[in-house]
């Protein structure tokens, strides 16, 4: 969100990134199952920004990708419990989509946060992302 509104942001990883009310509520009304976390998340959304997606409510809360000029890294764990995957790789669509420099890395079975057995993976993807978009000596 802050690089749609900042022009000035050069780069961006985002690692097990909520990536805006829209995606999460688009995917999580098709896969959230009656009674689970996903489920009653979404209806207490609906009860306050009410039920449909592309509102100015929700897009108030989602990032405004055709606005976005900074490259954006995203990392995501297939395990994650509190980030669908599945929403990330909807988010990164939608900047391809926007023509836009874009990277999505999946990790299997990586959990929020990626950390433990894709530490050391994850942040060497970071660091080459900076080095090469956003952190290369020229602060």
């Amino acid at each position: 969100m802050t690089a749609a509104a900042d022009a000035e942001v050069r780069a961006v990883v985002a690692v097990s990134p909520f990536v805006g009310l829209n995606d999460y509520v688009t995917w999580g009304t098709k896969n959230a199952k009656t009674g689970t976390l996903w489920y009653r998340e979404l209806k207490i959304l609906e009860e306050i920004y009410g039920s449909q997606v592309n509102s100015k409510e929700y897009n108030e809360r989602s990032p405004a990708t055709k606005k976005i000029q900074s490259p954006v890294l995203l990392l995501q764990g297939t395990a994650d419990h509190h980030v669908s995957w599945e929403t990330v790789q909807m988010f990164y669509q939608q900047m391809k989509a926007a023509n836009k420099v874009v990277k999505f890395v999946l990790y299997p079975g990586g959990h929020h946060g990626l950390h433990g057995q894709y530490s050391i993976q994850s942040t060497q993807e970071i660091d080459a992302w900076f080095h090469k978009y956003g952190l290369s000596g020229n602060f």
